[in-house]
């Protein structure tokens, strides 16, 4: 029960205590007469400050095209809006805890960090970043290939997408890699990853769980062809 005022016949006002609204939800109204004839219910939303906890998916690569994001959070209400970099975009209500967004081609168009927040009752979520990122390519080894029986050396890796903290895959294992700039790294390859002669894929492992293509690296046979 409420501290209720009777206006007329047909309005009533009702204080609200601010410990009924400590947490998001839905509350029923309804309306009981002296006579304790109690009303039809209508429900009354509770939302809090929208809250963003995980994007999926966190990333794309540049060029990739269209896609649906996922927003899952909490306080979220049917008409909340989701911002990609600062615009409004086609969002689903799922419910109080997940939204979709459309997100376009043209979105993707460039490499870099873009925000996320939600909208929600004219109040806004924190940002999330969310990665538009160059595709993650080898283009080339140097050297490409060597005798088997050779000493180790130091592999150079050509591509694109390359950061800081990524790693060089010989054949699947993760060799000590150096960064050199965004379409370079090094990686020494010891005596025994070329002690038998055979064909071995390189590959760089990435953020998010990313693998570039595979190049192979021909370790030939001595005074074969």
């Amino acid at each position: 029960p409420l501290t209720t005022t009777i206006n007329s016949a047909t309005s009533a006002t009702a204080t609200i205590p601010n410990t009924l609204l400590a947490n998001p939800g839905s509350a029923n109204i309804t309306y009981v007469s002296a006579a304790g004839i109690t009303s039809n219910a209508l429900a009354f939303s509770i939302t809090g400050n929208p809250v963003i906890e995980t994007i999926n998916p966190p990333f794309r690569n540049v060029g990739s095209g269209a896609f649906t994001l996922t927003v899952t959070g909490s306080g979220f209400v049917n008409g909340s809006t989701v911002f990609f970099n600062g615009q409004a975009r086609t969002t689903t209500f799922v419910n109080s805890g997940q939204l979709t967004a459309q997100i376009l081609a043209n979105d993707l168009a460039t490499a870099g960090v873009v925000p996320v927040l939600v909208n929600s009752a004219g109040e806004n979520s924190q940002p999330v970043s969310f990665e538009v990122l160059t595709p993650l390519t080898i283009s080339s080894l140097n050297p490409s290939s060597a005798n088997a029986g050779s000493a180790g050396f130091n592999l150079t890796v050509n591509g694109t997408g390359f950061e800081s903290g990524n790693t060089v895959l010989w054949n699947g294992q993760a060799r000590t890699t150096t960064f050199v700039s965004a379409t370079q790294m090094t990686a020494a390859i010891t005596a025994g990853d070329i002690a038998t002669a055979g064909s071995f894929p390189v590959t760089v492992s990435a953020r998010f769980s990313r693998v570039s293509n595979a190049a192979h690296f021909a370790v030939n046979q001595p005074g074969s062809l």
